[in-house]
């Protein structure tokens, strides 16, 4: 009789925890969704070319590019430094302007993204199989992104982005 009782028990109790269980899941879910977080302000550096070629659209490109990604991600809110800060580049080993760094803290923004286009790298190379090669080039482009914390000084993030890319030499 009480195997019985505890069984039902058990039963009876079981749905009620997982209803609970779910239900907390689902209010806390409908409170908090992910784009209700707090949007960290962030000020991008225009882009600093080192590849030496005179593009000016290629910088202008690279800019656009990284502030649209940034406003789709839907965590920040993108200020763009100006074309006089231009000059304010990031040089691993060296401090931070400090107008720089004091102008931001005005802003209320909370780290500068800077942009480095690196010189783009040209290799000769192969493609195709035996029979049907071909000579081509190789060329590797990279960028250096580096995140800097206004308030402390210190690098949050320093990543090389880097794509290759082949293209084949169609008059040999």
């Amino acid at each position: 009789m009480k195997k019985v009782l505890f069984l039902l028990g058990t039963f009876a109790l079981f749905p009620i925890l997982v209803a609970g269980c779910g239900m907390t899941a689902s209010l806390v879910s409908r409170a908090l969704p992910d784009n209700d977080w707090p949007k960290k302000r962030v000020m991008l550096m225009p882009a600093i070319d080192l590849t030496g070629i005179p593009l000016d659209e290629l910088l202008d490109t690279v800019s656009a590019g990284f502030s649209k990604t940034l406003a789709r991600k839907g965590f920040f809110d993108v200020y763009h430094g100006n074309e006089s800060n231009k000059s304010h580049s990031f040089k691993p080993g060296q401090s931070f302007v400090p107008e720089l760094m004091r102008e931001a803290r005005e802003m209320g923004i909370n780290a500068i993204i800077f942009e480095t286009v690196n010189p783009i790298e040209a290799n000769p190379d192969k493609t195709g199989i035996w029979p049907f090669r071909r000579k081509a080039w190789r060329f590797t482009l990279s960028m250096n992104v580096d995140i800097v914390d206004v308030n402390g000084g210190t690098i949050l993030l320093s990543k090389e982005i880097v794509h290759t890319i082949t293209l084949s030499d169609e008059g040999a």
